[in-house]
């Protein structure tokens, strides 16, 4: 693989994973039963829109939805890269996981990585959380797994996170680079900067100052900037900077 795509790979896409076709909604017995109507809203949805530079490749959206005692996430994820206007790289990825107190208790996940096919699958149990990939199972033996959930501030606190594209979990750094001002639909907001350092370049992120509501992302890919502009946030920003919930 291109290392510039490599890299975008590893900095972009590592919180993103794809369900398979009639996934949504179904009750197989581990952790994913159907939607009522009461669990269907409210929801939150973050779509962004993907840059690597200048060029828009894509977008990544996260859903979170209510689900008793914990929250439904849904990630889907669509990137094309090209070079001389020849689509050099195309990557898709969709996710489906379920949350209870801040801690990942299943997943579901597949990816085509320009054309490799990727499946991830698991369960928390009591002897710790049972994970797939399709060619080998493990037994993580914690009691509160996190994925790379940006939505979720929490992850800023760990030590290691799940990569639901591969099913490896992952050490990583964290480093709370302090308050700043970014600017979000046309207004200047104030945040906090969080560095994630994993093998290789940081993933940088940037949260409400005082909601702690995810805002915008970045990494660096091969020399080029990747980033996530927001097309749909759950949220408006105020003439103040505050966030009103829609």
């Amino acid at each position: 693989m291109n290392p510039t795509l490599k890299t975008l790979m590893r900095g972009a896409a590592v919180a993103a994973a794809a369900m398979s076709p009639g996934f949504v909604g179904a009750d197989d017995g581990v952790g994913f039963p159907a939607q009522s109507a009461e669990q269907a809203t409210p929801e939150k949805t973050w779509n962004f829109r993907v840059f690597l530079d200048d060029q828009e490749i894509g977008y990544h959206e996260f859903r979170v939805l209510p689900k008793a005692g914990g929250q439904r996430v849904e990630i889907k994820a669509e990137f094309a890269v090209k070079f001389l206007f020849i689509t050099a790289y195309r990557y898709r990825h969709q996710n489906e996981e379920i949350w209870r107190d801040g801690c990942l208790t299943a997943i579901r996940s597949s990816t085509d990585n320009n054309g490799e096919q990727l499946e991830v699958s698991g369960t928390l149990s009591q002897q710790g959380f049972r994970l797939g990939t399709g060619q080998a199972e493990s037994l993580l033996p914690t009691d509160c797994l996190q994925s790379f959930a940006y939505w979720n501030r929490d992850i800023v606190h760990a030590s290691h996170l799940l990569n639901a594209q591969t099913g490896e979990l992952v050490a990583v750094d964290v480093l709370d680079r302090g308050p700043e001002t970014i600017e979000v639909a046309g207004r200047a907001v104030d945040v906090r900067r969080y560095s994630i350092t994993m093998e290789g370049d940081p993933i940088e992120l940037w949260y409400h100052a005082e909601d702690g509501a995810w805002l915008a992302l970045e990494a660096p890919a091969g020399g080029r900037v990747l980033r996530y502009e927001p097309r749909d946030l759950p949220f408006k920003v105020g003439a103040d900077g505050h966030l009103v919930l829609d």
